[in-house]
């Protein structure tokens, strides 16, 4: 072979070598896992888009909007150097700390998923409750928030399972799942029947012995709970969030809800934006993020910002908001809320637009 030949041949190597090493870089820097949470504005979008009641084509002249934090889930270094140099509003958070007592990213989506779906109920179970119309309310099953340290269960269950059936028989409260639970001694084993995200799958499950209680021992998974409950109004509502998590959406969620009941403007014509959870009773809750959710709003030219009301010793939400937006600059104003009747109240006082 020729000397020119052999040194083409050897060139061309070194250049396939070199193009797959560059791929090689570009793939760890753009699919390489950060172990991060990267937290940014999400958006401020309109309820009316989302919820329909009675298939009414009645809406509001104005906007409720809900607003959201977006989270790059352990996003890639060129994703993760990209968001940091375009948004000027960003959190990084270790991903331990992002899932709080959580046991992996996957569970978390799924608790948070549940999240918003009881929210969903919340808030319906709430605008009735404010507006004095009765409602029927079904219990659905147990669902896991978390577990107790070093929990057997938590080897074959996950966060946001929920526990529909116990040894063959329906589980659609605490109470059902106690009652399963009787007569069992420690080290026996329980079958559940559990709904996982869209799947239903079944789990065998040791009972444990708890803290005692008044010196009497207690039996039981090991898990902490909540009541997986469905509002059945008398008008069907449906809402069409499946893209986002978290219950923080409530709020808004209401009042556009009473105001679709009632073919009542609350909105007067304007953009109104907020946050909080709300319970069955109107109660409006902290929520997580709320800067973003403040720029999220203002960018998106909302004129009222309506905030959880701090309440509590360790509530944050309208402190964290006023000193946020003393910084920052916009029009928006600050509206902190305690209950959905505060929220309504508020609004129906404005001049209409």
């Amino acid at each position: 072979m020729p000397i020119s030949s052999i040194l083409h041949s050897r060139r061309s190597r070194r250049r396939l070598i070199a193009a797959g090493a560059s791929l090689a870089v570009l793939g760890v820097l753009t699919f390489y896992p950060l172990p991060y949470f990267l937290k940014t504005p999400g958006s401020a979008e309109q309820v009316k888009t989302r919820v329909t009641v009675a298939d009414s084509r009645w809406t509001e002249k104005g906007d409720f909007l809900f607003t959201t934090v977006f989270q790059h889930v352990k996003p890639g270094i060129l994703e993760y150097a990209f968001v940091r140099l375009t948004e000027d509003y960003t959190e990084t958070v270790p991903v331990e700390q992002a899932i709080g007592n959580v046991s992996d990213v996957d569970a978390y989506q799924q608790l948070t998923e549940w999240m918003r779906v009881d929210s969903e109920a919340s808030s319906v179970l709430a605008a009735y409750h404010y507006l004095g119309k009765p409602i029927q309310v079904e219990q659905t099953g147990v669902i896991i928030r978390s577990f107790l340290p070093n929990a057997p269960a938590a080897k074959s269950l996950h966060e946001g399972d929920i526990i529909i059936a116990a040894d063959g028989k329906p589980v659609k409260t605490v109470q059902d799942l106690a009652g399963q639970l009787k007569g069992k001694k420690k080290g026996d084993t329980v079958l559940l029947q559990i709904k996982r995200g869209s799947k239903t799958v079944e789990a065998n499950v040791p009972v444990i012995e708890l803290d005692s209680e008044n010196g009497t021992p207690r039996l039981g998974i090991g898990f902490y709970h909540a009541q997986v409950q469905k509002a059945v109004p008398d008008l069907p509502i449906r809402f069409r969030l499946d893209d986002i998590g978290g219950p923080s959406a409530g709020l808004m969620l209401s009042l556009d809800i009473v105001s679709k009941l009632e073919q009542k403007d609350y909105t007067r014509g304007r953009k109104i934006a907020g946050t909080g959870t709300i319970d069955a009773d109107g109660n409006v809750g902290q929520i997580g993020g709320i800067r973003f959710k403040l720029v999220a709003a203002s960018r998106e030219g909302a004129e009222y910002f309506l905030v959880p009301k701090d309440m509590g010793e360790t509530d944050s939400n309208q402190k964290d908001a006023e000193q946020f937006l003393r910084s920052y600059s916009t029009s928006m104003k600050l509206v902190p809320v305690g209950t959905l009747k505060e929220a309504a109240d508020f609004l129906a006082a404005l001049p209409e637009q």
